[in-house]
């Protein structure tokens, strides 16, 4: 999209994804997908299923935590059963598409960086590690900004403390090269990396 549609970005945020996959992550991936179940009588049986599946990337959620991510992921059906909200379909694309090279990755990506963009790495994540979030900072050093969320897998929910202070910044950031119109596009320097921490 922003390769084909560069004007429509004004700034991006990637949630614990770069544009390489470790090998073992994508395997995970597609088990997941396939394996995961996705529909449920009611939220006891959801949060039991999905605090289950997670926990691994969330150690710390308490009970108030899982509901609140099944009230997000889920959709309650007109008997009261609840199923996870998003399209079937992607599990056939992500079985038959053929995978983009990963140099075509870092091409969208770098076409991306255009503008600001955030990187925000769940510390315990194992999609998006170091190496990978420090390659993206050295391919687009003067618009990447980084953030690791400490504590969290794959994905954190980005109302964690870390996440909301980046995400902000980065916001402000936009807007305040929106305001002057001096910046270059996707102006940002060392002196403007975030980096979380507890």
């Amino acid at each position: 999209m922003a390769a084909q549609q560069p004007r429509i970005f004004v700034g991006a945020i990637l949630n614990d994804l770069g544009p390489e996959l470790p090998v073992v992550a994508q395997a995970g991936i597609g088990s997941r997908l396939g394996n995961q179940p996705r529909h449920w009588p009611g939220l006891f049986q959801a949060i039991e299923a999905l605090s289950a599946l997670h926990a691994e990337a969330h150690p710390h959620f308490d009970a108030n935590d899982w509901t609140r991510l099944v009230s997000r992921v889920c959709r309650e059906e007109a008997d009261g059963s609840l199923s996870l909200d998003y399209d079937p379909k992607i599990l056939s694309t992500y079985a038959n598409a053929a995978p983009p090279t990963p140099e075509e990755m870092w091409q969208g990506f770098e076409a991306l960086c255009a503008v600001p963009v955030l990187s925000i790495r769940g510390s315990l994540s194992t999609l998006l590690t170091p190496g990978i979030q420090a390659m993206m900072v050295h391919r687009a050093p003067r618009a990447i900004l980084t953030a690791t969320i400490p504590g969290v897998g794959h994905a954190p929910t980005l109302d964690e403390p870390e996440a909301v202070f980046a995400i902000n910044a980065l916001l402000d950031r936009i807007v305040a090269e929106a305001a002057n119109g001096s910046a270059e596009k996707g102006g940002l320097d060392e002196n403007h990396r975030i980096r979380a921490s507890a």
